[in-house]
Parts: structure tokens; C-alpha cells; sequence
């Protein structure tokens, strides 16, 4: 297959696409010349001459499932009053003491894709896409039904990404004695954050390798059951989003869930960029040295839950419900220790993604993603008169002077969450000096980019029809790598 597939889609101006990042809509772009897009609303011909060969497993990203109290089946994620206050949001946090009171609590399930919010198709699309046009039969993967071959694996996006790959084995495990071929391979579509957890399962299989402190060698255990993996928007490199969720929450029009409840996800701490990185510099570009793996730094810095503003939200809390004020200290001590575990065990699981693959279980993965939107690289600390502050956005500066230096400094290439070199697991270029050279952790066929927010990725019609072809239509995977650098698509 080609290395680097290639995209009709015309160029936009810089301006257009930073309105469409900024507003989060997509409005036509005048300006952009004619935009041709396949028409995916029926089986095309690649469907009608080639079926799915391989059953197809499709892995949401953070946030893409729905989640609810088992024992009540109140929902607490997927539904617009989910995002409209966060009332409830507290009943998303994870227990921060481990076997604490609060653990039982925090045990949700996961029950479905999420589908649509407020006309907006996300995964439902994709879906439906699936069956008129690329042939397949969606069905439950807990029971499958005869001729079904798609199927979607929803998990509890805020846990502990290894957990999640190990569900991912037991349910693919299940799927196959389901189907009654032991030999089985399967093709995954995983988005976002769901890619990491694909990625793990083909080098560990089931296995929780990150108790010691050297990570363990992958076995391919997983890798024996899967044909083809397409990460699609997946931060192979990691996130500075992550960190902006864990300091911020959740924020788009509304805030449905506050810093509080995202600091205690340990899911949000693996996705964070790996030690190493330049995550912060000042407005000039010059790096400043904050090092995010270490527990003091969050304190020092006033990240997330250590901020004035949460440490005071936090403290009316405790008034409010007729706690000491040395609660509050109590209280700090034992998020500094989760603090201290969730980075420790993120490093381990980083550098478990990063070892090499056992000689003959490589699988080949194709990368699929966007690299037309400004995307967060790179926190700008400023020396303010109340102290230092660290921006992920401009803020109180859009409309100064001083945006124009701070963008520069913010933003790279990517899909408004994920950057480029992330998805394709480059090393990070800073600053003009040459990239350190190590050997890739991801074993990329193709890359592939169009120009699309990082949630509608699954939406792209592009994408789309180009998957169908891969899915469909392409060879067997042959093990190599994917060019040190890939041009975008379409250029």
C-alpha cells in the first residue's frame, strides 16, 4: 500500500480554518474552492465487489461512551443534561485512595457509543456509514448474531487505560469462541484515546505489565488476533489537552465536569506528553523547565486542583459541609499522593507503549488523522503581578497585542486536540534543532490526513471512503514503517 495516501480536499486559507477551530461548527468556508466529497449515502461499488473479510471492532475515545450506575441505571455521561449542568459530575470522579470508602461508588458502566448530542452526529454516523456503504452487519459483541461483523467495544474512558485493553481482550476473547473461529483475526478502528488502548492489547494482550519499574518485554499477545488497526486521531506522543482537562475540566460552551472530577482520571495522566518534551516556554519560545512528572511542580504551579481558584472552591466546600479547615489539608495530602502514583504509573505505561514489538508480531497499524487546525503544543508561562501563570489559550490576552506572540507559541498543526507528529509518532521538532533519533514505537503502514475537528474524525466522508478501501480492498498487511515525515494531504 502507498505510505502516503492522499486527499482531494482543497486547500483552506489560515484564517478559515482558525474560525472553524475557534467557533467549533462547520459552517462552509467561502474561499475554499469547490468541495468534492464522496457520496457515502449508498453501497458504492468497492462494497458491492469486495466484503469484509475480517470483522470489524470499533473502539470509541475519551468520552465516546456512555456511562451509567449499574445499580440505579441513572446515566452520568451521555445526555444533554449530562452537559448542561454538573450537578452530577462529582459522580464521575474515581477514588483517589486506593480501596477508599468512595471506591464502590465510582465503579460505572459503560452501556453505549455515543451516538448524537443536539443534532450532532459522532460515532452514529460513522455507524450507519458502516452498513450502507462498506457492507457490514453491526451487532452486539456480548452476543453476537449470525452474519454480524462489525461491532463496537465501549469502556470506561476515565480508568486506567490498561484496564480498559485488558476488557478488550476478555470481550474479543468472548467474541470469538461467539463466532466459533478460534483462529479469528479482527480489524480495529480505534479513535483517539481508544487507539492507545488497541495499541496496548497488541504487545500485552491481557496482561498488567506496569507493577514493576522496569516495564516488561511485549509478548504479542494480542497482536496473534488482530489483522489491520486504524488509529485515527490517536496521540501516539501524547497530549498537552490532557493536561489542559486535568487544570481546567472540561470546558466547551458549558463545563460539565470541574477540575475536581478530571484530576482523579487516571486515563487523562497516560494520554499526557511523555517526559522529555517541551510543554511549556515563555512568549518568546524559550522552554521554561517545568517537569510534569513530578508531583511538586503541579503544586508549585498552581496546576489543576492546586489552583487559588479550585483550592478556594474547594475550601467552601468544606465549610459547607461543617468540615475542620484541617480537612482541607488532609485532603490535599492524599491527592498529592494519588497525584504522585497516577505520574508514575503513566510513565510506566509510556514507556511499555514504547518498547519494541516481538519479532514476528509486529501489526501493522494505518494512521488516519488532521493536521489543518491549530492545535495546543506548547503552554505559555507568563510572569504576571500576581505571580507566574501558565495560558493553554490566550485568555485575557485575545484581543492584546500580545496574542498574536502567544499563538505562535500555543499552537501546531493537528486536529484541535492531537498534533501531527503525535499521530504519527515523531519525534518533537523545538525550537529548529534537529530531532533525536529513536526508533519509532508505532508500526505505520500510511498516513493519511484530511482536514476535520479531532471529534468528527470518524464523520470525515474522506476518511471514510478511503477506510473502505483499506478495509475492504487492501493487501495484507506487510510490516514496515511509514516515511520519518508525511506531507498533508492534498498539497
Amino acid at each position: 500500500m502507498n505510505p502516503l495516501l492522499r486527499s482531494s480536499t482543497p486547500k483552506c486559507s489560515f484564517f478559515a480554518v482558525a474560525l472553524l477551530a475557534a467557533t467549533g461548527c462547520s459552517f462552509f468556508l467561502f474561499g475554499c474552492g469547490i468541495l468534492k466529497k464522496p457520496d457515502l449515502s449508498r453501497a458504492n461499488g468497492i462494497a458491492r465487489l469486495r466484503k469484509p473479510q475480517h470483522p470489524l471492532v470499533v473502539i470509541p475515545g475519551f468520552l465516546g461512551s456512555k456511562l451509567r450506575d449499574p445499580k440505579t441505571g441513572k446515566v452520568l455521561w451521555g445526555t444533554m443534561g449530562n452537559i448542561l449542568s454538573h450537578d452530577q459530575s462529582y459522580r464521575l470522579a474515581c477514588p483517589i485512595v486506593p480501596d477508599g470508602p468512595d471506591a464502590g461508588e465510582a465503579n460505572l458502566e459503560a452501556f453505549a457509543i455515543y451516538d448524537s448530542l443536539w443534532g450532532v452526529e459522532y460515532y452514529r454516523k460513522s455507524l450507519r456509514i458502516l452498513w450502507q456503504a462498506g457492507g457490514y452487519q453491526l451487532g452486539d459483541i456480548q452476543h453476537p448474531r449470525p452474519g454480524d461483523n462489525a461491532f463496537v467495544f465501549v469502556y470506561d474512558w476515565r480508568k486506567d487505560i490498561v484496564d480498559s485493553a485488558q476488557r478488550l481482550a476478555g470481550a474479543l476473547e468472548k467474541l470469538k469462541r461467539s463466532l466459533g473461529d478460534p483462529d479469528i483475526k479482527f480489524d480495529l478502528l480505534a479513535h483517539s484515546q481508544g487507539g492507545l488502548l488497541a495499541r496496548y492489547y497488541a504487545k500485552y494482550g491481557s496482561a498488567d505489565v506496569l507493577g514493576g519499574e522496569s516495564p516488561s518485554r511485549p509478548t504479542g499477545d494480542g497482536a496473534k488476533n488482530l489483522n489491520k488497526v486504524i488509529l485515527l486521531g490517536t496521540p501516539n506522543q501524547g497530549t498537552l489537552e490532557a493536561l489542559k482537562i486535568l487544570h481546567q475540566g472540561v470546558k466547551k460552551v458549558f463545563r460539565p465536569m470541574p477540575p475536581a472530577v478530571t484530576f482523579t482520571m487516571p486515563a487523562l495522566y497516560e494520554m499526557l506528553p511523555p517526559s522529555g518534551t517541551t510543554n511549556f516556554a515563555n512568549l518568546d519560545g524559550k522552554p521554561v523547565p517545568i517537569d510534569l512528572y513530578d508531583p511538586d511542580s503541579w503544586v508549585r504551579e498552581k496546576l489543576s486542583i492546586f489552583s487559588d481558584e479550585q483550592q478556594e472552591a474547594i475550601y467552601r466546600q468544606v465549610q459547607k459541609g461543617g468540615a475542620s479547615p484541617s480537612y482541607l489539608e488532609t485532603r490535599n495530602a492524599k491527592s498529592r499522593e494519588f497525584l504522585a502514583r497516577a505520574l508514575a504509573r503513566a510513565q510506566r505505561f509510556q514507556a511499555a507503549l514504547a518498547a519494541p514489538a516481538p519479532l514476528g508480531q509486529e501489526v501493522a497499524f494505518y494512521a488516519f488523522g488532521s493536521d489543518c487546525i491549530p492545535t495546543l503544543k506548547t503552554a505559555v508561562v507568563m510572569e504576571e503581578k500576581g505571580g507566574r501563570r501558565i495560558y493553554f489559550e490566550p485568555g485575557r490576552y485575545r484581543r492584546d497585542q500580545v496574542a498574536d506572540r502567544m499563538a505562535k507559541v500555543l499552537f501546531g498543526p493537528g486536529d484541535g486536540t492531537v498534533l501531527m507528529e503525535s499521530l504519527l509518532d515523531l519525534p518533537e521538532i523545538y525550537g529548529g534543532a534537529a530531532p533525536p533519533s529513536r526508533e519509532a514505537a508505532v508500526n505505520l503502514n500510511s498516513a493519511f490526513f484530511v482536514c476535520e475537528s479531532h471529534g468528527l474524525l470518524p464523520n470525515d466522508p474522506i476518511f471514510q471512503n478511503n477506510l473502505f478501501y483499506l478495509l475492504l480492498y487492501g493487501s495484507d498487511p506487510i510490516s514496515g514503517h511509514a516515511p520519518a515525515l508525511a506531507e498533508r494531504a492534498g498539497s
